[in-house]
């Protein structure tokens, strides 16, 4: 990033379940959430656009995004899925899939220079 200012988080969400209804996008690492716009059409079993104004104010920080269907569903979080499957900590081989389909929130980090890494939160 180019340092502090105004940026726009934009994304994609889906349900297997029907339409997306919500997607919250927080910048504190899950501690706060804001409502992010959803854009049209928003259909049934179909990827949601999404995006949100933020303001960086050159600090660390730890974007995540959590999206809601029509039927209720709500993505779970990453402490929420380790403790209902457990966590996996070596892949026995190539073609071993260590656990089960992911669909936690991709955490990503931003640090004082900028940089954005991909990061577990």
């Amino acid at each position: 990033m180019n340092g502090p200012g105004f940026y726009e988080i934009s994304g994609i969400a889906y349900s297997a379940s029907g339409r997306i209804s919500k997607v919250m996008v927080s910048a504190d690492g899950g501690k706060s959430w804001a409502q992010a716009a959803l854009q049209e059409p928003v259909l049934p079993k179909a990827f949601a656009r999404f995006r949100v104004p933020w303001r960086w104010d050159g600090g660390p920080a730890v974007l995540q995004s959590r999206a809601w269907d029509e039927a209720g569903n709500m993505q779970p979080t990453r402490a929420q899925i380790i403790a209902a499957r457990g966590e996996t900590k070596t892949v026995p081989s190539v073609t071993g899939f260590p656990s089960q389909h992911y669909n936690g929130p991709t955490s990503w980090s931003i640090e004082r220079t900028g940089e954005v890494k991909h990061v577990y939160a």
